[in-house]
């Protein structure tokens, strides 16, 4: 699920923010990234491992993403709760943070999504993760509110040419 926010009880400046919530069927962690390119290296994360609360990660390879400094986890009701023996990682993030890939509030050119989630080590997540473009702002008329998307249904596991190495 998902919602662009204006406004809030944040500085003016962190605004736009996505307030999301993704839902992994099961316990272990899940990840959303943001890159440019469609894949992991020089992209970022939020990853929520162990029922922790969300933090931001840097992926700088194809392996253990590198949590980010104190200062950088700028998360904003950021929390992790299993309900009904599902993840649910909740957080809100600003689109444009210094030092990170900006998230574009309208169109899908600013880059993609990436997703991943598993049951046991972060650093392997095999079939478990891809690429998806999001278009975060209403089609019809800019100042409209909307609710936020319903939950994907996934029926498959994507494959190892979705836009990633299958290392």
């Amino acid at each position: 699920y998902w919602t662009v926010e204006t406004s809030g009880d944040e500085p003016d400046d962190f605004y736009p923010a996505v307030r999301a919530q993704v839902i992994k069927t099961g316990d272990g962690w899940a990840g959303l990234g943001y890159s440019l390119d469609n894949f992991m290296p020089d992209s970022f994360a939020i990853i929520s491992t162990d029922g922790n609360a969300p933090e931001k990660y840097e992926l700088v390879s194809r392996s253990d993403p590198v949590i980010l400094s104190e200062e950088s986890q700028t998360l904003v009701d950021a929390s992790t709760e299993l309900v009904d023996g599902d993840l649910v990682m909740s957080f809100t993030k600003s689109l444009a943070e210094d030092g990170e890939v900006e998230i574009g509030e309208a169109g899908v050119d600013w880059g993609y999504f990436l997703y991943a989630y598993g049951d046991a080590s972060l650093a392997y997540h095999n079939a478990e993760r891809g690429p998806l473009q999001i278009d975060l702002a209403p089609v019809c008329d800019p100042n409209a509110t909307f609710a936020p998307t319903p939950p994907p249904t996934v029926t498959a596991s994507p494959t190892a040419d979705a836009g990633c190495d299958s290392d």
